[in-house]
């Protein structure tokens, strides 16, 4: 059992670890049996055994004292307001994550949450969000992540949805993809140039955080 410092510590090591071919258990926050491990969250801790072998009386025993040490576990089974911002449909399961620090290798960019997206014309799409506390800290950081886009790339276009401006840009990397701001939020996704797809899920991420 570890002991996190938030609940979104715990979501965070919890998600790193899990297979995208898991099973879903119904332990604290979310759980998951993979093999020989299984594993779990609720409030700020993570869970986690293994069995020495993958012998069915094993695994049931490994499955018992996991849900055991989870129901003893203090604290509400929620997910995190960020990991609950990202759009549930069409997500490719067990995508969403988090990264406790320099989201992409950005020391200004704090961590944050990701998830994929399948998109149109055969693109899958990574979507970000990186709460930097202040919408100060968020221009500046959006600022910053532009500048090194329009250096190491190259800025695409500029389009709007709402009030909300989305700068598009092309990575060597990640590839195409859009870079925007709301309040204390970065946001943006990568993987996919600006399309009726991917304009929808900004759209609905940014009025998911409208209601933050």
């Amino acid at each position: 059992l570890y002991a996190m410092q938030s609940p979104l510590g715990a979501y965070g090591i919890y998600s790193s670890g899990r297979p995208r071919s898991a099973s879903v258990r119904e332990w604290g926050a979310e759980g998951y049996r993979s093999g020989t491990i299984a594993a779990a969250w609720k409030g700020d801790v993570y869970v986690h055994g293994s069995a020495d072998e993958n012998d069915p009386a094993l695994i049931e025993f490994l499955e018992h004292v996991i849900a055991r040490a989870v129901d003893a576990v203090p604290g509400e089974s929620q997910l995190p307001w960020i990991v609950k911002a990202l759009p549930s449909a069409n997500r490719v399961p067990f995508s969403d994550r988090f990264v406790g620090k320099d989201l992409f290798g950005h020391s200004f960019l704090p961590g944050g949450v990701l998830a994929e997206y399948p998109l149109d014309k055969g693109f899958d799409g990574l979507l970000f969000i990186s709460d930097l506390a202040s919408n100060n800290r968020a221009s500046e950081a959006r600022d910053r992540l532009v500048e090194y886009e329009s250096e190491r790339g190259s800025i695409v276009a500029e389009s709007q949805i709402g009030g909300t401006k989305l700068i598009w840009v092309e990575d060597p990397g990640l590839g195409p993809g859009a870079i925007s701001q709301f309040e204390r939020f970065v946001f943006g996704l990568w993987g996919s140039p600006e399309s009726p797809a991917t304009r929808a899920l900004l759209k609905e991420l940014i009025q998911n955080l409208e209601k933050e």
